[in-house]
């Protein structure tokens, strides 16, 4: 998969962050680095993987998102659910475009393999002096 560097406009979530989590995630991510880009659909932008990245990039005012874009129609992206709800990968895009955002952590990608999809995002290790570098 393919790094680009995308404004954050371009992309939009489906679910909602919990903020404790986007809090531990923008310190880990001023102290450590980033690790992962964001994983999105490319047609539409909506993000399938790494909302809490997402977010705490924002909070720390990158001007460029480090994503991986992929067809999510494809047979290859499965998605699952962490609750046990059932969902389609139409309703995950429409509320994303719509901003209807689910729960925190409702979703989960899949490749078929059975690998969660974050497990096959390369590593990007990013300062956040080089994120804020990108334009």
């Amino acid at each position: 998969m393919r790094v680009e560097y995308v404004v954050p406009s371009r992309l939009k979530p489906h679910e909602r962050v919990d903020q404790q989590k986007l809090a531990a995630m923008a310190k880990g991510i001023t102290i450590e680095g980033l690790q992962l880009p964001v994983l999105a659909d490319r047609s539409t932008g909506v993000i399938l993987d790494g909302h809490h990245r997402f977010a705490a990039l924002l909070i720390l005012k990158a001007r460029r998102i480090p994503v991986c874009f992929v067809e999510y129609h494809s047979e290859d992206i499965l998605l699952d659910s962490w609750s046990g709800q059932t969902f389609t990968k139409d309703e995950v895009l429409r509320r994303g475009l719509a901003g209807e955002l689910l729960p925190p952590k409702t979703t989960k990608h899949l490749f078929r393999s059975g690998h969660h999809i974050a497990e096959e995002l390369p590593q990007v290790n990013l300062t956040v002096a080089k994120l804020l570098e990108l334009r």
